[in-house]
């Protein structure tokens, strides 16, 4: 019998075999350097600027304020820690934040009564980032420039009470808006407002000229009140349509017309201007609050066709007398509330008045057999 030999396996000198072995590995080792390299470039984050915008970056890279005050809050509202990175993505995904400065302070002339270090926005930028924000409060923070909230276009309420802005034009944009305090800023212009016909709750009122319940009017220049910078143009309101509440007072406020066609209007503050004429009222027939202390009013017979008034403030009104208006609106009458404090109305027209059922509110040492009387 034949015998076949099975193939003799070739041999390689060790040299030979070593290249191989090495050839082998450098092959593997280019892959692994090259994929790690490929998932590194992929990954990397990238640290915005406080100016940039998230919009020009991925959702990985990461997010930087230039007040470390205001991003420590926004840290705390997203629950992360101060090592963990603050991505775009998490930014984006904020709802609400409420960055108001710590404690109720009392108010001079639209601005803060003093400063605290501790607790001021320096700059905001960053916060434009938080794309996804539909509420926002910085009340009481020293804010002057609010420029980058001008991108935040998703926002529904915004409270900017308490704070040094005058320049209300980054709003302008910000159509979706439903409820703004602007209240308690040296504000002039309120241009700005003209566009954002979805409001329906308006603050902007300041406090600094009426102190300790008197008529501004008359103590102008007294110890401790400061005059500032007022509106005296109401002009960019009177396409706010929707607005239900509107707060003004004390501001500088001659000429009313521009509120005439408010007439979805139920809340209405005027407290301290400088108007007289009450005619622009008259159409606003949905009213249940009027405040109209300190305007030197002497005729109030528009108000006759409001019959849907559960309130009426006619305070530190002193020239006004004649109330015929109130005993011939049919709306007046049991559970309402009309106050007279510091104007000349007489006992026996404040007795006709509660003999309609309405709670006639004057003054503590009032001579009035009906009074109700009130600090």
């Amino acid at each position: 019998m034949t015998h076949i030999n099975a193939p003799q396996r070739l041999r390689f000198p060790k040299s030979i075999n070593r290249m191989l072995i090495m050839k082998n590995l450098f092959q593997k080792f280019s892959l692994t350097a090259l994929s790690l390299a490929l998932y590194s470039g992929a990954c990397a984050q990238q640290i915005l600027l406080p100016t940039e915008s998230c919009r020009d970056y991925s959702g990985v890279d990461i997010v930087s304020f230039a007040d470390a005050v205001l991003e420590n809050e926004v840290r705390e509202a997203l629950s992360i820690e101060p090592e963990d990175a603050l991505t775009c993505d998490l930014a984006a995904g904020l709802t609400a934040l409420d960055a108001s400065g710590a404690g109720a302070r009392r108010s001079v002339s639209g601005s803060p009564e003093c400063n605290d270090p501790e607790h001021l926005f320096h700059d905001l930028s960053g916060i434009q980032n938080l794309s996804g924000l539909t509420d926002l409060a910085l009340r009481n923070r020293g804010l002057s420039d609010i420029s980058p909230l001008a991108g935040l276009t998703g926002l529904i309420n915004l409270n900017l009470h308490t704070n040094w802005i005058s320049d209300i034009s980054p709003l302008r944009g910000l159509s979706n808006l439903v409820r703004l305090r602007i209240a308690e800023n040296p504000l002039t212009d309120i241009s700005a407002l003209s566009d954002l016909t979805e409001l329906r709750v308006l603050r902007m009122h300041r406090h600094g000229d009426f102190i300790g319940g008197q008529n501004p009017r008359s103590h102008r220049g007294a110890t401790g009140i400061l005059l500032t910078n007022a509106v005296t143009d109401i002009s960019p309101l009177a396409n706010l349509t929707k607005l239900v509440d509107l707060n003004i007072h004390t501001q500088d406020i001659s000429d009313l017309a521009p509120l005439s066609g408010l007439t979805a209007l139920l809340e209405l503050r005027l407290a301290a201007n400088s108007f007289t004429d009450l005619s622009p009222l008259r159409v606003l027939t949905s009213l249940q609050f009027l405040e109209l202390t300190g305007n030197d009013i002497t005729d109030i017979t528009p108000l006759s066709g409001l019959t849907n008034l559960e309130a009426l403030d006619l305070r530190f009104n002193p020239d006004l007398t004649d109330i015929q208006a109130l005993f011939e609106n049919p709306g007046i009458g049991a559970g309402d509330i009309v106050e007279l404090r510091h104007t000349n109305v007489s006992c026996a027209d404040q007795a006709r008045l509660a003999e309609k059922g309405v709670e006639v509110r004057t003054e503590l040492f009032s001579s009035c057999a009906t009074a109700n009387r009130q600090r």
